[in-house]
């Protein structure tokens, strides 16, 4: 008895498998009330149809007049309506369908863009199946469907597998758990769906939405780098050509010029070097100001964090596009830390901004003294911060004390000063950002 209460324990603690399957566990503090709610939630639009909820709303007040009164029109309605809910209930369980589901879809996708799911259902019982509904669970809160309409199976006999197809619309960035993959049979009376569910499937991961920058004005480039970054081991770059010389021992024969050889009677070479590419590190602010309570309350989602990280897309976009390595920094996410690696470096960026939360309990941290000096040794950062206060400003004033060459750009709901003591600084407003207005810093 208490292996078994144990095992109820942790099943309950651990979630509904709908939503939250072995793999998926909730984080941090379980209180016991959501999780008695999420446990209904999932109850509720895993078994019953719109149907069969608004019969229980109707049922439960004439059954409840029907205890109360010696009315035998109210009784009759009242045991009318539970025996259409309990015949449902038995006879669908009896003929439940007994199939097979996978769900298959692209890993990532921008914001606001059609994501395309297809399902293949196959049945694997004895039995047809009936009336079978594909993945009627309701989607996450900034997924929604392109159509009403959902993947519907009239009938589908024994051994016998359908192809389906639905569209999803993606409302904002981050990695979107979709629930279990489901097969639900509403026969006979679309009151109570029994059906099964198919294995879990990986997030969708949703780019930040940002408009394309058409310039950016750097700090100077004056600065020579301690540590250049060859580019000639990246797709479509090769050795940039220097110019001709003469011959000497041990030159590949194959960089002869014969026009200047013809013309000067001698051996002449083309000479080649190392083509390098400029260096700079992001530098992305996710600690937030205290937010107003009425402002959590009222909004969905934090519009000035959404901006700024749309805003630092864009950035890394036009970066990326002017052939600059790009090196990112999260203060207090060390773990977030990304090195130029390879092609797909810029692809990267963007998986790190879509799945990036806002802290807002926690001062903006200090940077480490091996951070400063890697940061030295670059020489150009650029900042996009969420704030200008005491912490941020020694920050920016111990980067150009070590000579680097700093841009700021704070991304603000509401106009704010230009900080006076740091030469190349921006304010740029989340509206602005959002509308698509900003075009170039």
């Amino acid at each position: 008895m208490i292996g078994f209460i144990r095992k109820a324990q942790k099943r309950f603690y651990d979630g509904p498998a709908l939503f939250n399957f072995p793999g998926r566990r909730i984080s941090g503090y379980r209180s016991p009330n959501v999780l008695i709610g999420q446990w209904l939630h999932a109850f509720t639009v895993k078994h019953f149809t719109v149907s069969g909820r608004m019969l229980i709303l109707i049922t439960g007040p004439f059954f409840v007049a029907g205890l109360t009164t010696l009315l035998t029109p109210v009784y009759f309605l009242s045991l009318t309506l539970v025996s259409l809910f309990i015949v449902d209930f038995v006879v669908g369980w009896l003929l439940r369908p007994r199939v097979a589901i996978t769900r298959t879809f692209q890993e990532s996708s921008d914001c606001h863009a059609l994501v395309r799911i297809n399902y293949t259902v196959r049945n694997i019982g004895r039995l047809p199946a009936w009336n079978l509904y594909v993945d009627a669970v309701p989607l996450p809160i900034f997924l929604r469907p392109a159509d009403a309409a959902i993947p519907y199976v009239d009938h589908l006999g024994p051994g016998e597998e359908v192809q389906l197809t639905r569209e999803i619309v993606t409302e904002r960035r981050g990695s979107h758990l979709l629930p279990l993959p489901t097969a639900d049979s509403a026969f006979p009376f679309g009151l109570w769906r029994w059906g099964c569910h198919g294995l879990p499937t990986h997030p969708l991961l949703v780019y930040p939405d940002y408009a394309r920058l058409s310039q950016i004005v750097m700090p100077s480039r004056e600065r020579v780098q301690h540590r250049g970054i060859s580019a000639g081991n990246r797709a479509g770059h090769s050795m940039e050509f220097l110019g001709c010389r003469e011959y000497r021992h041990g030159d590949n024969p194959r960089h002869i010029h014969a026009q200047s050889w013809a013309r000067l009677g001698q051996p002449i070479v083309k000479e080649f070097r190392e083509e390098t590419m400029q260096r700079i590190t992001l530098v992305v602010d996710v600690h937030m100001p205290p937010l107003a309570q009425w402002y959590k309350l009222t909004r969905r989602i934090n519009i000035q964090f959404e901006a700024a990280m749309s805003l630092t897309a864009a950035i890394a976009d036009r970066l990326h596009e002017d052939n600059f390595t790009i090196d990112m920094l999260i203060p207090g996410h060390e773990d977030h830390r990304l090195r130029e690696s390879g092609r797909d470096h810029f692809w990267n960026i963007l998986e790190v901004l879509a799945c990036l939360d806002e802290v807002t309990d926690v001062a903006f941290p200090e940077l480490s003294n091996d951070d400063m000096v890697e940061l030295a040794e670059i020489g150009a950062v650029i900042l996009v911060l969420l704030d200008w206060d005491a912490r941020r400003r020694e920050l920016v004033q111990d980067m150009l004390a070590a000579g680097i060459q700093v841009k700021v750009i704070i991304a603000t709901r509401r106009r704010t000063t230009l900080p006076l003591d740091v030469p190349d600084a921006t304010v740029v407003l989340a509206k602005e950002i959002v509308a698509g207005h900003v075009t170039e810093l």
